[in-house]
């Protein structure tokens, strides 16, 4: 009987026996037209704009390490979360690197998010679990990694 309860359960929920696992992962929002009208999002932030469009915050900003010299102090390294999606931006050697943070999400659901948002052209193209310049000397470049029950999508430029 409890057999059968179970089944039932994971019908209603859309599940197969066989994929209960992948079943308690969730699914990200796909974005709609107005989101890539208002403002135009530049590849360099347009998954960090995705996760402030369809996701609030649950932490706020957090300062993780602050630089200081002749110019001043920033903050170069902070963490603002947004349930279970985490976005970490490092600037403390002058150079752009994010790390977003997808718990609860599935390699699959992270890169079909990505790949939507992020298309080959004439300058990037995916190269397997990266997107990155045609030419690979130099330029920004963004990688998925599967971390098991985090999804982890890394942000960085080279010289």
């Amino acid at each position: 009987m409890k057999i059968i309860i179970a089944f039932l359960i994971l019908s209603l929920l859309g599940c197969k026996a066989s994929s209960f696992s992948q079943c308690s992962k969730s699914i990200l929002p796909t974005p709609d037209s107005s989101f890539f009208n208002n403002p135009k999002p530049v590849a360099e932030n347009i998954i960090e704009k995705y996760v402030i469009s369809y996701f609030n915050v649950t932490q706020p900003t957090e300062v993780l390490e602050r630089v200081s010299n002749v110019e001043g102090t920033w903050d170069c390294h902070t963490r603002t979360e947004y349930g279970n999606i985490s976005i970490d931006t490092y600037t403390c050697d002058m150079q752009l690197e994010q790390t977003i943070r997808f718990e609860n999400y599935t390699y699959e659901e992270v890169n079909r998010i990505a790949r939507f948002l992020l298309k080959d052209d004439e300058f990037n193209k995916w190269i397997d679990n990266r997107f990155e310049p045609i030419d690979a000397t130099a330029g920004c470049f963004l990688e998925i990694k599967d971390e098991g029950n985090t999804t982890i999508i890394e942000y960085g430029c080279s010289d």
